[in-house]
């Protein structure tokens, strides 16, 4: 005889010997019967086991969160788990990240083959009944569907399978989690998840291939960094590796690459001598300007290199506004020409005739005549300060 939990057959093995002792005769039908039906009561063993701690390790390993320092979800609730026993002389490791589970006189085997019994019965038990698909509202076999560990819903494979690709090929991990109402309303409620969803590894392997799920976990690990204002990643296009912002040093070197950037305008270090040249450089700075809290920003862009962008910025719209006000674009070069007297044909250095007052470029073989017709009609002259002689005589040019 065989059985993992009980150390000590003699017992059980004199029982046996006393019963042919006395009947000398075929006793192996009353040993098969005693065993099914009066074998833990005959020995008292059953009050030996405390079966309700099993129950409560179960409860626990089933509802581990995710660590929020690793950059991927624990593939399974038991490899996370140190089982001990406060008989047990093994301390927990230093700073580990596991959790440690006491378990009361309890041998290891034991444990791992009653969770094993226990989860092919529960298998066995919703494989050999039909549920309604949340998603297609279909009658299905428990063979066909897929039951998250956590809440217990019910779905088919095939839609929550083809559900779960999608979202991960469109890049939107936040969305990856039960799709039941009630677990959606229960996320709302906790804002600590930023809409992130934990799901256990074991149910996303049912679900994912290994490409998928590399891509899931890179994803989720992105957007879990999203609202940390000191994280930025590598700005090459192979590496993309997440950086963190040292102290108040604008300067970054990549773990992954060396590559040495700019934290503000992830361009290649520049220096701290020169100012940042940012994309969207003006709208980062109105955002900035018109903010009630800056400090989000000074934290992000750095408040001495924002103070400068915010000089530049004032100094760049009263130029762009004397420009516009007293300046035309060559429509050929795009120089900014300022008419100091004159007449409205202009001439760029780049040899190139157009109107002061529309910028239209003028034929060269003809300029004037544009202003023989349309909305310059008759205004070669228009707008033109009038210059006189030493005798009060009008100059024209």
């Amino acid at each position: 005889m065989e059985c993992c939990w009980i150390t000590d057959f003699k017992p059980l093995y004199d029982l046996f010997y006393s019963w042919w002792d006395e009947q000398r005769t075929v006793v192996l039908f009353q040993i098969i019967d005693f065993l099914q039906h009066d074998f833990f009561t005959h020995f008292n063993w059953l009050k030996k086991v405390d079966l309700d701690s099993f129950g409560n390790v179960l409860d626990k390993m089933q509802n581990l969160t995710l660590d929020t320092d690793s950059n991927r979800l624990e593939k399974d609730a038991a490899s996370s788990c140190l089982l001990q026993s406060p008989e047990s002389n093994q301390q927990p490791i230093p700073n580990s990240k596991s959790t440690v589970l006491e378990i009361p006189n309890i041998n290891y085997k034991i444990f791992d083959r009653l969770l094993e019994f226990n989860n092919e019965k529960s298998k066995a038990v919703f494989e050999g009944k039909k549920h309604t698909c949340g998603i297609c509202m279909e009658s299905k076999s428990g063979t066909k569907c897929f039951q998250f560990q956590l809440c217990k819903h019910v779905f088919c494979t095939d839609c929550i399978t083809s559900f779960f690709k999608y979202l991960v090929e469109q890049g939107q991990v936040s969305l990856v989690c039960c799709p039941d109402q009630e677990c959606k309303k229960e996320s709302l409620k906790n804002p600590i998840n930023k809409g992130l969803h934990h799901i256990p590894y074991s149910d996303l392997q049912k679900l994912l291939t290994e490409k998928e799920l590399d891509r899931y976990y890179l994803l989720f690990y992105k957007h879990s960094l999203q609202d940390r204002k000191d994280v930025t990643y590598c700005p090459r296009p192979l590496c993309q590796y997440p950086c963190t912002l040292d102290g108040e040093k604008k300067l970054v070197i990549c773990k992954a690459c060396d590559y040495c950037f700019c934290f503000y305008c992830n361009q290649t270090w520049h220096g701290y001598s020169q100012a940042c040249q940012m994309k969207k450089q003006d709208q980062i700075i109105i955002e900035y300007m018109n903010a009630e809290d800056k400090e989000p920003f000074e934290l992000q862009f750095g408040k001495e290199n924002l103070q400068s962008m915010v000089e530049r910025y004032h100094s760049g719209v009263l130029t762009e506004e004397y420009l516009h006000q007293n300046s035309q674009k060559c429509p050929r070069c795009s120089s900014w020409i300022e008419k100091q007297s004159g007449c409205n044909h202009m001439i760029c250095t780049c040899n190139c005739h157009f109107c002061f007052l529309c910028g239209d470029e003028l034929a060269g073989a003809d300029p004037l005549l544009h202003y023989s017709s349309g909305p310059c009609k008759n205004k070669l002259f228009h707008g033109a300060k009038q210059e006189f002689d030493e005798d009060g005589i009008p100059i024209f040019h």
